[in-house]
């Protein structure tokens, strides 16, 4: 067993080595700026552009053009060929996210995700058919008899509208959260003096409003935004007392609400702030005596504009696997599936340039074996022509037993050709009977008679994927035929598919 696990290690290792998982970073999206990090190996870049007024408004694109010019301006900034995607975890405006914990029973965790979704729908301020919807799980520092879930949603259509410009602009997101999420990760792993197990509210003092965040053991609890459009109302400029009685008002509010939850004061408030630092924390100690407060400072020496650190925050989930990664992400499933179908892109363009490699590399050797045994062969003749060769009938036996072993490589690639063309008639099958599913093939991958056959094709339903399944087992040359139903891929055109055959020997 210890072998066999040994093994496996050495070909994930290889394969991770072959095939590398590519680079991560964080985006924050907000109406005012752009802000792109990239945190790997301790090494940080950083791009970041203002936008101007008019541009997004309330986290909404409202002048398209603009928006994916600024987008392609911070692709731009960023070191990688211009023809890759910049992989990334989006941030996206506080404003357009409802977050909030709850609890459930225990429950087994085969039913675990069905009533966290069913939670999730009753929590929702919208038809949850308009919205894009995801839970974590945030167990309390000390456990207990329920399970505690965050859940947050995102309107569909603004986010789809996000996620669209984002990949016209050279981006693919990976994953997306909001500003609190990425704050608190931030937070917990790289703030300096931070206790994790010490509850503590977040107060981000942003561009388009004030976020105030509860965390409890590392972990987000709550998340309530108020944006300076509704700070100032009617009014065209922001009050000193309009400001100050905000924020002790919607401080208080919170406060109320984790002692109502959890019992007990919050005593600890960190404070992030691109502006009016001092003042927000004179305000809040004026109020709140006996509240310790304090800026948050990274750690590690990691050296980032203030303004950049929601983009950190969700630039340090990047570095997570994506198969580890559990945490929020309000994406469509669609767009989770590109990730994945370009990883397989390049995992498939990797060994087709390692294959074309490999076939110039051996038709290169050819080519050099047969002129070196020409040659020899020349050489032998003149020397048998001038009578030279008598004492020299070792080295013409051995130019034989060389040439009878170049003759056995012709016959080996001779071989190998014939096994190639047999593939044909398989090839021909499969052809014939897409047709008659009224499907069309991409793409048809035999590697061998005893190896599954990998098809993939395009139809114009799921149905008709299906049916050209049940063609293929129903043909004698097919022993069976998988086709899972997350192998189906919803276009504009119809649907792709991917089908793994057997053949019957």
């Amino acid at each position: 067993m210890g072998f066999f696990s040994r093994f496996m290690g050495f070909l994930w290792r290889a394969f991770a080595y072959l095939n590398p998982a590519p680079s991560v970073g964080g985006l924050e999206i907000s109406d005012s700026a752009l802000h792109y990090v990239l945190f790997e190996n301790n090494v940080l870049q950083v791009a970041a552009l203002r936008l101007p007024p008019g541009i997004l408004e309330n986290g909404r694109i409202k002048d398209r053009t603009n928006f994916v010019a600024a987008l392609t301006n911070v692709r731009g900034q960023i070191p990688v060929p211009p023809k890759k995607l910049v992989h990334v975890i989006v941030s996206f405006p506080s404003v357009l996210v409802y977050a909030q914990a709850f609890s459930l029973p225990l429950v087994s965790e085969a039913n675990l995700d069905e009533a966290a979704r069913l939670n999730l729908q009753m929590i929702s301020p919208t038809d949850p058919k308009n919205t894009y919807s995801d839970w974590q799980r945030i167990d309390a520092p000390n456990g207990g008899e329920s399970i505690e879930l965050l859940g947050a949603l995102i309107e569909n259509k603004a986010a789809d509208e996000l996620i669209a410009a984002l990949r016209e602009a050279g981006f693919l997101a990976v994953a997306a959260e909001f500003p609190a999420l990425s704050l608190a990760r931030l937070t917990e792993k790289l703030g300096a003096g931070f206790d994790p197990l010490t509850p503590a509210i977040i107060v981000d003092l942003s561009s388009d409003g004030i976020d105030y965040a509860i965390v409890r053991g590392g972990n987000l609890y709550f998340d309530y935004f108020v944006s300076w459009r509704t700070i100032v109302g009617s009014e065209r400029a922001l009050a000193a007392d309009v400001f100050k009685n905000s924020v002790v008002r919607n401080l208080q509010q919170v406060m109320t609400f984790y002692a109502g939850r959890w019992g007990g004061p919050v005593k600890n408030v960190v404070l992030v702030s691109q502006g009016l630092e001092e003042e927000v924390k004179d305000v809040i100690l004026k109020n709140f005596p006996d509240v310790s407060v304090s800026p948050l400072t990274l750690g590690r020496s990691v050296r980032v504009p203030l303004a950049s650190f929601v983009a950190l925050g969700a630039a340090l989930r990047g570095s997570i696997s994506r198969g580890a990664d559990t945490i929020i992400s309000l994406l469509s499933v669609g767009t989770e599936d590109e990730y994945r179908q370009n990883q397989v892109r390049l995992f498939v363009a990797l060994w087709r340039n390692i294959v074309f490699s490999s076939l110039g590399f051996l038709l290169a050797l050819f080519v050099i074996m047969e002129f070196f045994v020409v040659r020899i062969d020349r050489r032998t003749a003149v020397e048998l022509t001038q009578g030279t060769a008598q004492p020299e009938v070792a080295e013409v036996a051995k130019l034989e037993e060389e040439a009878k072993l170049f003759n056995r490589t012709v016959a080996f690639i001779g071989t190998a050709k014939n096994a190639e063309i047999a593939f044909a008639p398989i090839v021909r099958n499969l052809q014939a009977l897409a047709a008659k599913g009224r499907v069309s093939l991409d793409r048809v991958a035999i590697s061998s008679i005893k190896s599954p056959v990998l098809i993939v094709g395009r139809a114009s339903s799921e149905e008709e994927a299906i049916g050209f399944r049940k063609i293929l087992e129903d043909d004698p040359q097919v022993e069976k035929a998988e086709l899972p139903l997350s192998f189906i891929v919803k276009g504009a055109k119809g649907v792709t598919f991917s089908i793994t055959a057997t053949l019957a020997l």
